[in-house]
């Protein structure tokens, strides 16, 4: 995302606070996903000119859209904006069943084309490419006694629409995963499909 289309975007959408993290180049952040079963912290930094995160629950909390998070059509839970568009489904599953991820990232993607038509930046969103990203939550059992904490590892499946990572860590480790690491061996795999596909 250029500058240009970060200081559209934001313009655009500013009244509705809170929702959105705006970053230029360099800038660095920690944020915190959490839902009843499980809380993950990550770290980005924004590798181009402008990026922006957001969560969805947190539109529709902060603006009282559909009356609360969880009203409506349930959607991924972190999105990502930078040189192209990512979307992760963060689960803590053993046995995954795709039922929901079939729905999760075409509603978030729905979403995600109506802000930028709304900021303006619809030209943007078709030229960017959209990666969808199941990240798993696998919390080992007793703490690990290497100086590495947490591990991530990457599944490429054909026979799924999404890239699989799983995010190993102790449980209770409340570490940090690099969101940064996880989108760079996501796009190295180049599994991706555009925002008007549905």
């Amino acid at each position: 995302m250029k500058k240009n289309e970060l200081n559209q975007f934001t313009a655009v959408l500013q009244p509705i606070d809170g929702w959105y993290t705006a970053l230029t180049r360099g800038e660095k952040r920690q944020l915190i996903v959490t839902d009843a079963k499980y809380a993950a912290h990550f770290t980005f930094r924004a590798q181009d000119e402008g990026a922006v995160y957001y969560r969805l629950e947190d539109l529709k909390e902060q603006s009282a859209l559909l009356g609360n998070a969880r009203k409506g059509p349930q959607e991924n839970d972190l999105t990502v904006l930078g040189h192209a568009i990512f979307q992760f489904e963060l689960k803590k599953v053993k046995n995954l069943s795709d039922t929901h991820l079939t729905s999760q990232f075409p509603n978030g993607k729905h979403w995600t084309r109506e802000l930028l038509w709304l900021a303006g930046l619809s030209t943007w969103g078709q030229k960017a490419k959209v990666y969808n990203v199941l990240l798993r939550l696998n919390d080992k059992g007793r703490p690990s006694l290497s100086r590495s904490k947490s591990s991530i590892h990457v599944n490429n499946r054909d026979n799924q629409p999404y890239v699989e990572v799983i995010w190993y860590r102790d449980r209770g480790d409340r570490s940090q995963c690099n969101l940064n690491e996880i989108i760079a061996k996501v796009v190295k795999i180049n599994k991706f499909e555009k925002l008007d596909s549905t």
